[in-house]
């Protein structure tokens, strides 16, 4: 009974990441192929999946960016860089989608948050 116990809770372990991940490479596809609703639910289910993780979130913000949804767009991004807040490329995707949405101060913010990231991971 004990191996088995162990055995159902190393698959609950595994099972949930997988799912996220398997999630968030169905995104990408559906997003390489021009189909967005199906690329921002699979990054719904992968960020359901994996709420610890930055990465469902910013490709959440690049699918809503990409079908002008700026405002939805930035708050996945941002929640992005909550999550992980030592990528620089939550930071870009973020100062990206600010430039866009004509938010001077917060995308040059974020944009120098990236680039002293990005200085600092060469380093």
């Amino acid at each position: 009974a004990g191996v088995g116990a162990v055995a159902i809770a190393a698959l609950i372990a595994i099972w949930l990441p997988l799912r996220g991940a398997t999630a968030l490479e169905q995104s990408r596809i559906d997003a390489a192929n021009g189909n967005l609703a199906s690329a921002l639910s699979e990054a719904r289910k992968a960020a359901d999946a994996q709420p610890y993780a930055a990465s469902p979130r910013l490709q959440e913000a690049v699918i809503l960016e990409q079908q002008g949804k700026l405002r939805a767009a930035a708050t996945a991004a941002r929640e992005a860089t909550r999550k992980e807040s030592t990528n620089w490329r939550t930071w870009f995707t973020l100062a990206r989608i600010q430039a866009e949405r004509d938010r001077t101060g917060g995308a040059i913010r974020a944009y120098r948050k990236a680039r002293a990231l990005n200085v600092l991971l060469r380093n």
